[in-house]
């Protein structure tokens, strides 16, 4: 990224190949010899600013955590495994509220009732908390990496300037949030029979019932940003246009999923050298998908 005296220097070059190479360009050009050089030796950072956009709101990392955990063990008629596993991460913006986190849990039982049949049971949880800013992180960066140095980010006395557009990245926790919370659980039984009285025909089934409750919350807050009077020599205080009053907006999302198989294989070798697989099965599924919107509120 380019420092603000540099941006400068630049901009006033392609301003003069604009101008056709004009010679008198440079009597009156879009920045000044002065005004660079104060961009250049910081002498007045409240009008000639020197923001470095990336340093101010990229971090150089970002924090993860991630945590399993995981036992399994049985006997000759009894198999089992139990997990458990926790996933947080943060963002790579500073002044951002995005964060994830993931808490996942799973219990598998096998279990040989007869010794012809043997039956299961699969289920896992998982509940997922995200927050995001309530601009997308593609609009984040696009202000971020289009904002000019020659911007003001944040005055020496830590009041925030308006950024680019008035949607300075700075500004991101104080516009709001969106919120969205999953707790799917995943669910699947099965039975295997072996035909006692026709040798290599097994007959398999199960069951799988997935269920997913979502709420999404999306508050809108009005924000503000300051900028510096020339004529009075005060910081005004003015409000970004965007969002002009608080809305908040509920979302709740149900999702049901059912799915039936059944399936009969028939396997037997002939004369040792030949396989023969026969097999035949159906299945049957249904989904549910539930979804009231409450209206946005404007407060």
């Amino acid at each position: 990224m380019l420092d603000a005296a540099t941006f400068a220097e630049v901009y006033n070059e392609g301003g003069y190949y604009r101008a056709g190479r004009n010679p008198n360009y440079y009597n009156n050009p879009q920045y000044s010899a002065d005004a660079i050089e104060k961009y250049r030796n910081g002498s007045d950072p409240v009008l000639y600013p020197n923001t470095d956009w990336v340093g101010e709101l990229l971090k150089s990392q970002a924090s993860q955590q991630n945590i399993n955990l995981q036992v399994n063990g049985g006997s000759d008629n009894v198999r089992y495994l139990l997990s458990f596993g926790s996933l947080q991460q943060g963002t790579n913006f500073y002044h951002d509220p995005t964060s994830y986190r993931q808490y996942n849990a799973r219990v598998k039982v096998d279990i040989d009732l007869l010794k012809n049949l043997t039956v299961g049971a699969n289920l896992s949880a998982i509940l997922n908390k995200r927050t995001y800013a309530p601009t997308s992180q593609e609009i984040n960066f696009i202000n971020l990496m289009q904002a000019s140095p020659t911007i003001v980010g944040r005055y020496p006395n830590g009041l925030y300037g308006p950024g680019r557009f008035g949607e300075s990245p700075m500004l991101l926790d104080q516009r709001g949030y969106n919120k969205i919370d999953d707790s799917p659980l995943y669910s699947t039984f099965t039975a295997t029979y072996k035909v006692p009285f026709v040798s290599g025909l097994k007959i398999d089934g199960s069951f799988n019932y997935d269920l997913n409750n979502q709420l999404e919350k999306t508050w809108n807050l009005p924000y503000s940003y300051y900028e510096y009077n020339t004529v009075t020599g005060d910081y005004d205080k003015k409000q970004a246009a965007i969002q002009s009053a608080a809305s908040l907006t509920d979302i709740y999302r149900k999702y049901t999923t059912m799915l039936y198989n059944v399936r009969a294989t028939y396997e037997k070798t002939l004369l040792a050298d030949h396989h023969i697989v026969a097999m035949i099965g159906g299945n049957n599924s249904r989904q549910l998908i539930v979804m009231p919107v409450l209206p946005a509120g404007t407060l």
